[in-house]
């Protein structure tokens, strides 16, 4: 690893010069997410506020450390207070050619972006000059290849750009499932009553918390994403009012089962056969996770699980299908996936969500919710400025092709 995580807590310094009329940018660089000061969280809270993906939660303090504790992969937190940017970059060895979908060539660089597979940037700006200097710094200090992940449409940078997966956002303007079912075309609407036909007699489970992962409720009125896990009204004044959340005793994990053994397998067998893999995380993480986990079994068999983090943003509440696993033998029996998506669209609504975002892959199965495309853009850079050259040359090819039917799912 060429900055492996050792030694004791620090920070560095690093200077982004002047170039075309910017400032001087000086960027601190945490090795630990616990020694992240107030600002990087008040830096977050002005970024991104009306976006329908959201994502903000994802690099708060709280969430970034309990990654670091289950998910340790080089993490490093960059940070000007002065210029409002900040970013995560981590380890990774990235098949350059895994959407070209022919052969195989890794690489180790260093991606920005959240260590989890998730449709999150790894960076807030709060300015559109934030993500020049980002550009610029990156060139000049990160050695080798750095890969900007998921970097939402319209903040783009100043790099050799790609596409990387799209997700998927279905605002969710129904007073309940039946609604929803309702707005339905014919074709959809009958897909979803056959799915639900085929779950008929699946059991929901909710599952609790193993261990207090410190989670908790921030009190800053102009942070704008909060761990639903930890706080059951919201009273902020800058935001819209939210009425009180259905939560199913997320915080009273006694009352609930802990998250079983035998689900992780569900979990490795769906990444072992994804196109689209990242970094495979391990058994703690899923049993310390900090949101809410729910279990599909048939004769106490399980057969799925879900996990999903509620972000508070100015809109009202939106949901995010964080990760799950399946039983890949199961899905036509039960038609299992569509039924997943269903039945997280149907909870979302349920408990007062104002819209839902349903995560990367899948995005056929994902459309037919009428779930809206949310683009996601990659940025490359080397530091050897050949290989930058030809990185800006190459990286198109190797760009994530779009599912390009449209579904017209609604009347």
């Amino acid at each position: 690893m060429w900055w492996a995580m050792t030694g004791p807590v620090k920070s560095k310094t690093l200077r982004v010069e002047a170039a075309a009329n910017l400032p001087q940018i000086e960027f601190q660089c945490f090795e630990r997410a616990s020694a992240l000061p107030a600002a990087w969280d008040a830096c977050l809270a002005e970024w991104r506020l009306g976006t329908p993906g959201g994502g903000a939660i994802y690099l708060e303090k709280a969430f970034l450390e309990f990654l670091e504790s289950v998910n340790p992969c080089g993490q490093r937190y960059w940070l000007s207070e002065d210029a409002g940017v900040l970013f995560v970059t981590y380890e990774l060895k990235l098949n350059l050619l895994n959407f070209a979908r022919f052969g195989r060539l890794a690489v180790p660089a260093a991606v920005i972006g959240v260590p989890l597979s998730v449709a999150a940037p790894g960076f807030a700006t709060r300015e559109p000059e934030g993500r020049l200097i980002m550009a610029r710094w990156i060139r000049r200090h990160l050695k080798g290849l750095t890969v900007i992940l998921n970097v939402p449409e319209g903040e783009g940078f100043e790099l050799p750009e790609g596409l990387t997966l799209s997700s998927y956002v279905l605002p969710l303007k129904f007073k309940d499932f039946d609604a929803y079912v309702a707005a339905l075309r014919s074709p959809y609407r009958r897909q979803v009553k056959r799915a639900l036909e085929a779950f008929d007699g699946v059991e929901t489970i909710g599952l609790g918390l193993v261990t207090d992962t410190g989670l908790g409720l921030v009190s800053d009125p102009n942070f704008n994403s909060v761990p639903v896990t930890n706080f059951n009204s919201v009273t902020d004044p800058n935001l819209n009012p939210v009425p009180e959340l259905n939560v199913v005793n997320q915080l009273e994990s006694k009352s609930c089962q802990a998250f079983e053994p035998d689900l992780y397998p569900l979990y490795v067998d769906v990444f072992n056969h994804s196109k689209d893999q990242l970094e495979k995380l391990e058994p703690a993480y899923f049993e310390q996770f900090p949101g809410r986990t729910f279990k599909f079994a048939h004769n106490s068999r399980p057969l799925a699980f879900v996990q999903t983090l509620d972000e508070l943003t100015p809109a009202g509440i939106l949901r995010h299908f964080v990760l799950g696993g399946f039983d890949r033998s199961q899905l036509q029996k039960f038609d299992l996936y569509r039924n997943l998506l269903l039945q997280l669209i149907r909870e979302a609504i349920d408990d007062g969500c104002t819209a839902i975002n349903l995560g990367q892959t899948a995005a056929e199965s994902k459309s037919k919710t009428g779930a809206l495309e949310q683009l996601k853009y990659l940025y490359v850079a080397h530091s050897n400025p050949i290989m930058h050259k030809l990185l800006g040359t190459l990286v198109k090819h190797f760009s994530y092709q779009r599912y390009r039917t449209k579904h017209h799912v609604f009347k």
